[in-house]
């Protein structure tokens, strides 16, 4: 049924904004709650706001700014950073003397940045790095004054009520975008100082917890990588010519090149050396279905995005009745574009339907936490590219993840990996916990009022 709302000409005057989703009721209800509090539009309390391009020209940041691949002084925190929660792999650095020239965007982690392309709209939070930081491309950077925390900032616009007001400012058509006026007319319920600073808390402790997850599951896969030992064979083979024999290439059935790339070799010796398993020959595997009709009800559902840091996040349902479905401990490995040798795990007590882009490894000789850890390694993601067909958009079948060599050092290492990652994992559905508390304590504010939360902190504290 269409939604309808009926709105007066000096209303949309005043808005300067005549589009029907600005209006839509929903949004006004939401609203029509945050106006009947005492509450201030957030440009009133924007100490800063600011991004990249107010640190120079076009032509002049070209001429000073270039974004490398390699690590240097500075990272330059991008939309797929945090869309990704990865702030170490696959990130782009800048020198100090960029990040100096730079000076109007530098980050010390709890500031709220909200996405002006793309995603436009989406709000993330800044997490403490322990290294310099720069506001990449597309975003805007909001410091608040002393009377409205940056943290309790950042919750409200992750409730209901803060995601109605930034969403319903979304301005354009294709793409769509967000720019400062958008974010200064954002109402914000204007609470005390004392329960703001009880948010906060929790927002610095999701935050706290999150990287000591990350810590934990950092140290596992150090711990495989220097079993096996680095291998090093980007300069020894740079020049991309190299010899094979015949019969590997009629064996192989294979006659590209990249599959026969010596460090491929190099990669496969350093694993045998400590002893080796494939994926085949300790899983089970099946390649998904695609997942076309979703719901609040039936069995739950997952694609690639819904993959991320190795675990599996979905909310999504399907009644779909042809479909592929991963148990809990299973796996899904990504084998297409970009993605490929994504992993994951199902951490839930159910059922999970897998889509077109994944492949069930349903492990049954071999622990699923500790083939998590091996698969998600550098080492392998490298070598799980010699694996990959097609041109333009790359490809792995099962049957080429089931070729992949699972590295098997000794087994009092192996229970040192499976046990950081599930204390990773506990950690990082602690983070989660702290953050669902926050939002909770700031609805419940809006609609019953403060007295009826700070019980409820008193209760999780």
């Amino acid at each position: 049924m269409p939604a309808i709302n009926i709105v007066s000409k000096s209303r949309v005057a005043s808005e300067m904004r005549i589009d029907a989703d600005f209006y839509h009721p929903y949004h006004e209800s939401i609203d029509k709650k945050i106006s009947n509090l005492n509450y201030t539009n957030l440009g009133n309390e924007i100490d800063v706001i600011t991004d990249y391009h107010a640190n120079g020209s076009y032509e002049t940041l070209k001429k000073h700014v270039t974004l490398l691949d390699k690590p240097d002084y500075a990272l330059m925190i991008r939309t797929k950073d945090f869309e990704d929660d990865e702030f170490e792999k696959n990130v782009k650095h800048i020198t100090e003397s960029a990040y100096n020239f730079l000076a109007k965007t530098k980050l010390y982690g709890g500031e709220v940045v909200i996405n002006k392309i793309g995603n436009a709209g989406r709000v993330y939070i800044v997490p403490f790095l322990d290294r310099p930081v720069s506001l990449g491309m597309n975003q805007l950077m909001i410091r608040t004054s002393k009377r409205i925390n940056n943290f309790y900032l950042y919750t409200y616009l992750k409730t209901k009520y803060g995601a109605s007001n930034v969403k319903k400012r979304i301005i354009g058509s294709v793409p769509f975008s967000y720019d400062k006026m958008s974010v200064r007319k954002i109402k914000v319920p204007f609470l005390s100082n004392i329960f703001q600073e009880e948010v906060g808390k929790l927002v610095i402790k999701h935050l706290q917890l999150l990287k000591e997850g990350k810590h934990k599951y950092k140290q596992a896969l150090k711990i495989i990588t220097d079993a096996v030992g680095e291998i090093k064979c980007t300069e020894r083979f740079s020049n991309n010519t190299y010899i094979k024999s015949f019969s590997g290439i009629s064996y192989s059935k294979r006659l590209d090149s990249q599959f026969f790339h010596p460090k491929y070799d190099e990669i496969f010796k350093a694993i045998s050396s400590v002893g080796y398993s494939r994926i085949g020959d300790v899983a089970n595997l099946a390649k998904g279905t695609q997942v076309s009709n979703t719901s609040n009800e039936g069995v739950l559902c997952a694609s690639i995005k819904d993959v991320k840091k190795g675990i599996i996040h979905t909310k999504e349902r399907t009644k779909q009745k042809r479909i592929i479905t991963i148990q809990p401990e299973d796996l899904v490995y990504a084998i297409t574009g970009a993605t490929i040798g994504k992993v994951g795990i199902n951490i839930y007590d159910e059922l999970v339907a897998i889509s077109g882009d994944l492949v069930r490894i349903s492990p049954y000789a071999i622990n699923p936490y500790y083939l998590l850890a091996a698969l998600d390694t550098d080492l392998l993601k490298t070598y799980s590219k010699r694996y990959i067909t097609g041109a333009t958009n790359g490809h792995m079948s099962s049957n080429d993840v089931a070729k992949i060599p699972i590295p098997l050092i000794n087994d009092k290492d192996q229970q040192k990996v499976i046990q950081l990652i599930k204390d990773c994992f506990k950690l990082c559905e602690k983070s989660a916990d702290e953050m669902n508390i926050a939002k909770m304590a700031v609805e419940t504010a809006i609609e019953q009022g403060e007295e009826h939360v700070f019980k409820m902190f008193d209760y999780y504290s």
